[in-house]
């Protein structure tokens, strides 16, 4: 649950508990700082980024067989943004042999703080933001004990941002 979708370092997320069809998943994520702004000319007036810690709960239920229902938080534990994230998903998985497949449609909630940390300048400080969005992740089991994931996905940006 890395969202915006965005975990630029380690992810550690567990199964936190379960009420009947509802699962909640919990995370903790380490994201690390895309650029400075003495990375070069193009990310002058950007100002810099911070590492931000973000911990997240997640609960999901199945709507119909492989449909799946998602809903979740992420916040910012450190304080560099000051922000939060959430979204509203449904997905729907599918099993070609080792390789198992979920698309995504849904929105993602970003606060002011988060937005401003994604995509602000000092001088630049857009508002909250509600952004539509869809993906693919993948899983390839190459045995019981590895396996191979990864995720493509796209937001388009509200007009705040």
């Amino acid at each position: 649950m890395c969202s915006s979708d965005l975990c630029l370092g380690p992810t550690i997320r567990f199964k936190a508990g379960q009420w009947g069809p509802w699962v909640a998943r919990a995370d903790v994520s380490v994201r690390f700082p895309a650029y400075t702004s003495d990375d070069g000319p193009v990310f002058s007036g950007l100002g810099d980024r911070s590492t931000l810690v973000m911990s997240g709960l997640e609960v999901s239920t199945r709507l119909a067989p492989k449909v799946r229902l998602l809903m979740g938080h992420r916040q910012d534990l450190l304080g560099p943004s000051q922000g939060g994230i959430s979204h509203i998903k449904v997905s729907r998985q599918l099993r070609y042999g080792p390789l198992l497949l979920s698309s995504h449609v849904g929105l993602h909630w970003l606060s002011q703080g988060m937005v401003h940390y994604e995509f602000g300048t000092p001088e630049y400080w857009p508002g909250n933001s509600i952004n539509p969005i869809g993906g693919i992740r993948y899983w390839l089991f190459l045995s019981r004990k590895w396996v191979v994931s990864g995720q493509f996905g796209i937001e388009w940006l509200g007009s705040p941002v």
